[in-house]
């Protein structure tokens, strides 16, 4: 590449303008000349390699063995890193360095390692997704291309809660059930990592875990238990909370409570007329009559069924039919 130069009695020399090839090895050699003009024998260095290429980039993970979207560790975050190369010189160190964009190094200042992984300290804010960033060197100086993570947000805010019903559909005040609880919830929310699953526990008093332990539902937003032994007269309440993907963990909120209600209304006095008990009608076609003192002292009453027939237990001229919450009915085009 370059012929023998004459360099005086100086003894070092540097070359310019040349053209080498990277991942060439080059050789300079030396002889010198006395006075009388004789040579000696020439002698060479062992060489030198151009290495103008700078290492090739791996894979980075925010995390240490998966990488991780969101967390909840507010002072400190994992890289790691794998898969870098370089086929000339070989690798020097990596740079390591964490920003609040993609490249920045605003939170953690470019730090140098030979190691694959590190633990970044940094005072992290809550809804702030950070990036990580690599990058390696090497023997001769070349770095690589930075390696950008996809981020990691800080989630340390916990599931916003919502109401939780007794019930599939309309909130239930009351049931005949001994074995049976229902609920269904609505409105939770996490803007964060998002909501990984609820849990529901049931009890005599809100909040309470005495009938059923806290149980995972994951996605669910009702459940049903019916293995439980209920007591009539008691009130039950079902209650809920959510986590999310790192763990954070919402209030818990209990239904109003559903009452369970074994005993029939009790009965009161029926007249045959709708003003005073009558006992007998001119009419053939007509029957009329009229209730009261019925009560329900846990549930209510709902409505009320009348039926019409020639004996107690014959039903014969009208089946049992509902008068909805009236307390009189009047029945015509019958057959007396």
């Amino acid at each position: 590449t370059v012929d023998w130069t004459d360099n005086g009695t100086d003894t070092t020399v540097t070359i310019t303008g040349l053209s080498l090839v990277d991942g060439t090895a080059y050789y300079g050699s030396i002889r010198a000349y006395n006075s009388g003009g004789n040579p000696s024998q020439a002698y060479s260095g062992d060489g030198i390699t151009i290495d103008a290429s700078p290492p090739v980039s791996g894979t980075i993970i925010e995390g240490d063995t998966d990488d991780i979207d969101y967390t909840s560790n507010a002072g400190t975050l994992q890289l790691t890193w794998s898969g870098f190369s370089d086929d000339n010189s070989g690798l020097s160190h990596y740079e390591y360095g964490l920003g609040r964009s993609p490249g920045a190094d605003d939170m953690v200042s470019f730090t140098e390692t030979t190691d694959t992984s590190a633990v970044l300290e940094a005072d992290l804010v809550d809804g702030t997704t950070y990036y990580g960033i690599v990058r390696a060197y090497d023997v001769a100086g070349n770095v690589s291309d930075g390696l950008v993570g996809d981020g990691v947000m800080l989630d340390i805010s916990a599931p916003e809660s919502g109401m939780v019903v007794d019930g599939f559909e309309d909130d239930l005040e009351f049931t005949a059930s001994t074995t049976t609880l229902s609920a269904t919830w609505s409105g939770f929310s996490d803007a964060g990592s998002g909501i990984q699953f609820y849990e529901y526990a049931a009890g005599t008093t809100s909040g309470g875990t005495d009938m059923t332990d806290w149980t995972g539902i994951d996605l669910d937003t009702t459940m049903i238990d019916s293995s439980l032994v209920l007591v009539g007269g008691q009130i039950y309440h079902v209650s809920v909370r959510a986590t999310d993907l790192v763990e954070n963990v919402s209030d818990v909120v209990s239904s109003d409570g559903v009452t369970v209600d074994l005993l029939g209304p009790e009965s009161g006095t029926v007249l045959d007329g709708t003003g005073e008990d009558v006992d007998w009608t001119n009419s053939d076609t007509t029957l009329e009559a009229s209730w009261h003192g019925f009560s329900d002292a846990l549930s209510g009453i709902q409505f009320y069924e009348y039926a019409v027939g020639t004996a107690i237990d014959n039903f014969a001229l009208v089946a049992w039919k509902s008068a909805g919450v009236d307390t009189f009915f009047a029945e015509s085009d019958l057959t007396l």
